[in-house]
């Protein structure tokens, strides 16, 4: 008596990131026709296991990584009767679980080859060899290979950019059997907010966040709200989408958010959990994941990126400013006092012929990179963490973060202080640490193996960034714990009440945004259930529309409803121009039945009595399973005309 009708979820607006490569997993093992080749490759490894490489090519080297996992459809075929599938694939790390196997460094970054007259072979060939070596020669031609270059590489000319992938790709098509359907889509300079949600699927994929999720949903309580709405529209009058209307998403959130502090740029990445306003949807990336079972479902996701926030580039602007004001003071600056730096440590600067001396004081070193956050820059939307960028507003008293790279590093490589993050225990740490000499800092702490002159040198600023950026940035600590003021008290701490873990590794597997990325790929290859299939829906990620080069925007026209996901949603009918990361395609199947559908139900509605009707009507909406954490974009439908029984209360 209704027709839904569906849309291929994600377009013009954002950044579609799906992987556009043909059924690689349908390809097939290759033989050398030698009987003993194929008898070694049955004896090194099962025929159902399957490989994927991933190489993250950062600022300072890049890094191969090899995974792998056991055929989807033999996982399938072998699962008992009764199970449901509702699970993800595993990932394994390296050949067969064995961890060196998986994973080869080489340095400098792939950024330092862009020039002409640099030799990109000396880079790629050993990582080739590598994964050549450890992937029996067999299972090659099937095994998809990845490269996604960031930090370093983002910092070149956009031509620059393409040249290098470009020679990247042609190196490894021409020199490897490895499966690279297309250039374009093989190798990428991602950007910060994917490299982010990539590491947000990664953590939540191996604490198992991700189906627990999905498990702890209850749709019944969200179906009872929508039927509510659409019973009584005239109490949700439909408004103009800057009158300050939300969108509300699960309160019932199982994932954890991630933070991550690299070289260049920090990153943060969240499930919301609280209400986004309409202009905050611009900001929201949308992940469609599928279970083994084909079923799709889809998060939204926020997440950010600060350019100039990493901890590599905060030093190099805490020095500057130091510099900046020994200069007024002074046209010819000899010597230049660094609080961050330890007592006895000197250090000429690189541009300059100034010398900074160490002066070991957490206290002071603190209150200076606190001054490099940036709080006072023109705020265009409701509320701004920082640097004028937009954070929705969400309650995250009972959230759980996990900070990862110099999360990690500096709080454990040095300090041990282990997963739970605890503020007043690290700035304890800390000062203690900082107030040393080099020579003592030197003596207990240096192994060059994990700990380096360097690492040794920058420990105390990374320290004092960790604790500004918490505190002053996201306001996820107290900032009153210190008699001597290091922190100003915030009015608005978003994070304050959060629970955070800092973590290298979870489950004995390296959290790497890597596995994100080989998981939403792996994910394609699972046969899509007929509710997915229907819905047109499949594993990918899309960017907001905020973060795109060019902005579109798209009309919405439509009466009815539509799949998000593996949920149905009531979509808005009256046309409106908005930036929303959807598409709807119509056939003129759909159309045809959709038309034919509302003259039998006016058929029908007018032969029936009141009550037999409200049964009806009833009915059919306790069949629509609409929880409404996945309707960014819902509204009441007041200013529908037509009398369709299912959307209208008619007198």
């Amino acid at each position: 008596m209704y027709t839904l009708i569906y849309y291929r979820y994600f377009n013009k607006v954002g950044s579609d990131v799906e992987f556009n490569s043909k059924e690689w997993w349908k390809i097939p093992e290759e033989y050398d026709g030698n009987g003993e080749a194929e008898a070694k490759i049955e004896s090194e490894i099962a025929t159902n296991t399957r490989y994927g490489i991933v190489i993250d090519s950062g600022s300072s080297q890049s890094r191969l990584m090899v995974f792998s996992w056991e055929d989807i459809p033999q996982v399938i075929k072998k699962s008992k009767p009764g199970d449901k599938l509702d699970r993800f694939p595993e990932l394994r790390f390296g050949v067969d679980g064995i961890n060196n196997s998986g994973s080869y460094k080489i340095s400098p970054g792939i950024s330092t080859f862009a020039s002409a007259d640099t030799n990109l072979e000396e880079h790629l060939g050993p990582m080739l060899e590598f994964a050549s070596n450890v992937i029996p020669k067999g299972k090659h031609r099937q095994t998809p290979l990845f490269l996604f270059a960031t930090a370093g590489v983002r910092l070149l000319e956009q031509k620059s950019q393409g040249v290098l992938m470009e020679k990247a790709c042609k190196y490894f098509k021409e020199n490897s059997k490895f499966y690279i359907a297309d250039c374009q889509q093989h190798f990428r300079v991602i950007s910060g907010e994917e490299e982010g949600v990539y590491a947000w699927v990664t953590v939540n994929y191996l604490k198992g966040a991700l189906a627990s999720s999905l498990k702890a949903e209850k749709p019944q309580s969200e179906i009872s709200k929508i039927q509510e709405k659409q019973e009584n529209p005239e109490k949700y009058n439909e408004q103009d989408s800057d009158s300050g209307d939300e969108y509300k998403f699960d309160m019932d959130n199982k994932t954890f958010g991630v933070l991550d502090m690299g070289g260049a740029s920090t990153q943060i990445v969240f499930r919301p959990n609280t209400n986004v306003s309409d202009h905050g949807l611009a900001h929201m990336s949308w992940l469609t994941f599928r279970q083994l079972n084909g079923n799709d479902f889809t998060y939204p996701l926020f997440g950010t990126t600060f350019l100039g926030y990493g901890s590599n580039e905060a030093y190099r602007k805490h020095t500057l400013r130091l510099l900046e004001r020994a200069k007024m003071t002074s046209k010819d600056v000899g010597f230049v006092e660094d609080p961050c730096l330890p007592v006895g440590f000197s250090v000429n600067d690189e541009k300059d012929p100034a010398k900074f001396n160490g002066g070991g004081s957490l206290e002071k070193c603190v209150k200076l990179s606190t001054e490099i956050i940036n709080r006072d820059s023109e705020c265009k939307s409701n509320f701004c963490i920082f640097d004028g960028l937009y954070f929705p507003i969400s309650n995250f008293r009972d959230m759980q973060f996990f900070g990862i790279s110099d999360y990690w590093y500096a709080s454990n490589d040095i300090l041990k202080l282990g997963e739970q993050w605890d503020m007043r225990l690290f700035v304890e740490k800390a000062k203690e640490f900082c107030a040393l000499s080099w020579e003592m800092q030197k003596e207990k702490y240096l192994n060059p193996s994990i700990v380096t002159e360097d690492k040794l040198r920058t420990q105390c600023f990374k320290a004092a960034w960790l604790i500004s950026i918490l505190s002053k940035g996201y306001g996820m600590q107290p900032g009153d714990f210190s008699t001597d003021d290091m922190m100003t008290s915030l009015t608005h701490d978003p994070l304050k009440h959060a629970t955070l873990y800092v973590a290298n590794d979870i489950g004995m597997k390296e959290v790497s945004w890597t596995i994100g990325v080989m998981l939403m790929k792996l994910l394609e290859s699972i046969p899509p259930s007929p509710r997915s299939l229907s819905r047109g829906s499949k594993p990918k990620l899309v960017l907001p529309s905020s973060i795109t080069s060019s902005l579109q925007n798209t009309t919405l026209q439509t009466a009815g409803a539509v799949y998000l996901g593996e949920h149905t949603l009531i979509a808005k009918s009256t046309s409106s121009t908005r930036s929303y990361p959807f598409n709807i395609h119509i056939s003129p199947y759909y159309i045809l039945v959709f038309g034919a559908s509302v003259i039998i139900v006016l058929l029908l509605a007018s032969k029936l009595d009141r009550t037999t009707y409200t049964k009806i009507r009833k009915y059919v909406n306790s069949v629509l399973r609409v929880p409404r954490k996945y309707l960014p974009f819902y509204r009441a439908q007041p200013q529908i005309n037509l009398p369709l029984p299912l959307f209208n209360k008619t007198n």
